[in-house]
């Protein structure tokens, strides 16, 4: 989720309207189901002992008040996990693209541009297979061998299945051979 004041603003709003910051991190349905039934709860409580204190019963009151009070909760508890989730959604939308921007580099032979794509998940390279995968793809596309070879080897420590096994053997057999 980008920047913190649209986080503060989020959960500002949440505080105000229970389900509603729910709503804008992607989940509409338990938002505005908590939305409508705090608010459907919150009018039978001010009926209850605002306009029809008579009529009706303190039982009817207290059930209502501890409701809103639940869905309230509710509403507080499940926001950060909502957050989470939407965030985790957005850098895994950001990788994918990245991945995609760099394989069509890499495609048309643009060594740099593919290295560019691939700088911002610079910190996934030691673990995902994929990105090591493209960056090592990349940096063979350049003049360095050393960092070629390198980037084979990483790639081949973190490739416990081998499923670039070949490639991976190729790739190194071949960087023997440049200075």
């Amino acid at each position: 989720m980008p920047g913190s004041q649209l986080r503060h603003a989020i959960r500002g709003l949440n505080l105000v309207v229970p389900g509603a910051g729910l709503v804008l991190l992607g989940e509409p349905g338990v938002g505005v189901l908590l939305g409508l039934l705090f608010g459907g709860l919150l009018n039978v409580l001010i009926a209850s002992t605002l306009i029809f204190p008579d009529e009706l019963s303190t039982l009817t009151t207290a059930v209502a008040a501890i409701g809103a009070a639940a869905v309230y909760v509710f509403a507080q508890r499940r926001l950060p996990r909502a957050a989470t989730r939407a965030t985790l959604a957005l850098l895994a939308a950001q990788r994918r693209s990245a991945l995609r921007h760099a394989a069509d580099c890499i495609e048309r032979g643009r060594a740099a541009d593919a290295l560019a794509a691939l700088a911002p998940l610079a910190a996934l390279r030691a673990h995902d297979l994929l990105v090591a995968y493209r960056y090592a793809q990349a940096v063979s596309l350049t003049e360095d061998a050393g960092a070629a070879r390198e980037a084979w080897r990483c790639l081949r420590r973190i490739d416990l299945h081998k499923v670039y096994g070949d490639e991976i053997a190729s790739h190194l057999a071949a960087a023997k051979d440049r200075p």
